[in-house]
């Protein structure tokens, strides 16, 4: 009896063994599924990243458009997370432009002061240009930035890129005198100013104010305004500390008053304007303050304050006060369209110089060929139809001197060679 019950409890054993590695087995089975699903979908989301880090939005990958991106929202000076974004994203572009070398390069030598990588990538960028790889559009832009930088950067080849872009101007000049023969040039009468204002470029440039054309005109009117001031009345008596007394006053109870009281333990310093000789900080925001008591300005004096103490405010940008390039170019932006003076205030990169240039170049055309211009229509249809008479070719004489009376204009504020080949540049379309 002792024996069944050992058998059969035996038996009941090995059912339940049985039982239980089939279980085991069926579980196994549902695991390895499970895993290889999960493997098939990490794989799939990692094709999706690599596709989409590979895929060019406006001739652009991921890295170049984060590096954009990080490069345009850069404040200042400081190495933060922004500049450093930019340099991570922007070392890991597989086949860096010109641009992208520029913004890379202008991060290390500004915000993480590693010269010997902004030598690099300036040197890339420039390298770019040199071989034809840059469009005559954007070349312009990169080789006047970077030459702004050349004081801290030795042996870079900026000679060797700007006779390089010269030369592929001129080609392209010649390019465009084919087209301007051509039926392009017949069957649209507004021709010469289009191909004027296409060759304007307007690139994001979150460090312009180290542009050297904002130098130069900051320089200059903070000279004229200083010497300006000096005929107001009892101007004495405006002063810098009636400027902090004015803005403790008005920013009183204010949550922005811990950002003033940054600016203006800063400004206390009155550190020396390194890019304006004999002028001190303390000086450019009392001559702003001083601005706003002039008689000829009795209509926005109030207005010229408000806006101070707003800049004053702004030199302020994610918890630090930017550097002394930003503060004296935020303060001195006041003044702009409310001084009775028009041009005071208004401070313009070379880009934007430029950019202008070709607007006045395109302007000019149209008052003479334009639909509204001055000349006949028969004029206009013979001019447009290339016809070589004499009254044709005295009126494209007539508007190429009108296109170099803007040299002495735009002398001051941009290179001579460049500013050369851009009136030729306009002249070849005429």
């Amino acid at each position: 009896m002792d024996t069944n019950i050992f058998i059969h409890t035996g038996e009941h054993s090995n059912v339940h063994s049985d039982v239980h590695t089939g279980g085991d087995a069926k579980f196994s089975n549902i695991s390895f599924q499970y895993i290889l699903i999960s493997m098939l979908i990490v794989f799939i989301v990692w094709l999706i990243f690599s596709i989409y880090k590979q895929y060019k939005i406006a001739g652009e990958d991921r890295n170049q458009r984060l590096t954009r991106y990080y490069y345009n929202n850069v404040r200042g000076e400081d190495y933060d997370e922004y500049a450093q974004n930019a340099i991570a994203y922007g070392e890991a572009i597989d086949e860096p432009r010109a641009i992208d070398h520029f913004r890379v390069g202008t991060i290390y030598l500004v915000n993480a002061h590693d010269t010997n990588a902004a030598h690099r990538h300036f040197t890339a960028a420039l390298s770019q240009i040199i071989n034809g790889q840059v469009p005559t559009i954007d070349a312009p832009f990169i080789l006047n930035r970077i030459r702004d930088f050349e004081t801290d950067i030795d042996d870079l080849p900026i000679q060797e890129a700007l006779v390089a872009y010269y030369g592929q101007q001129k080609m392209q000049n010649l390019a465009i005198n084919t087209a301007k023969n051509s039926e392009i040039r017949v069957n649209t009468p507004d021709f010469v100013q289009r191909v004027m204002l296409s060759r304007q470029n307007w690139q994001s440039d979150s460090q312009n104010v180290h542009d050297s054309a904002i130098y130069s005109e900051l320089r200059n009117q903070i000279y004229l305004v200083i010497n300006s001031n000096r005929s107001i009345p009892n101007i004495e008596n405006h002063d810098y500390k009636e400027i902090i007394n004015w803005l403790r006053i008005k920013y009183s109870g204010d949550p922005r008053r811990i950002d003033v009281e940054k600016v203006i333990s800063t400004i206390n310093n009155n550190y020396p304007v390194g890019i304006i000789p004999d002028i001190n900080e303390q000086d450019v925001i009392k001559a702003v303050w001083q601005r706003s008591f002039d008689p000829l300005n009795h209509k926005t004096s109030h207005q010229i304050r408000s806006l101070l103490c707003d800049a004053v405010c702004d030199c302020v940008e994610r918890g630090s006060v930017v550097c002394m390039t930003g503060r004296v170019s935020k303060i001195w932006q006041t003044l702009a369209r409310v001084d009775y003076n028009e041009t005071i205030g208004i401070l313009r990169t070379k880009q934007a110089i430029r950019n202008e240039i070709l607007q006045k170049a395109a302007k000019i055309v149209d008052d003479y060929i334009g639909e509204n211009g001055s000349v006949s229509n028969e004029l206009k249809t013979a001019y447009n139809n290339n016809e070589e008479t004499e009254q044709v070719l005295e009126l494209i004489l007539c508007i190429k001197s009108k296109i170099n009376e803007l040299y002495d204009e735009y002398k001051p504020y941009i290179d001579e060679e460049q500013l050369n080949i851009l009136l030729e540049e306009c002249k070849a379309v005429v």
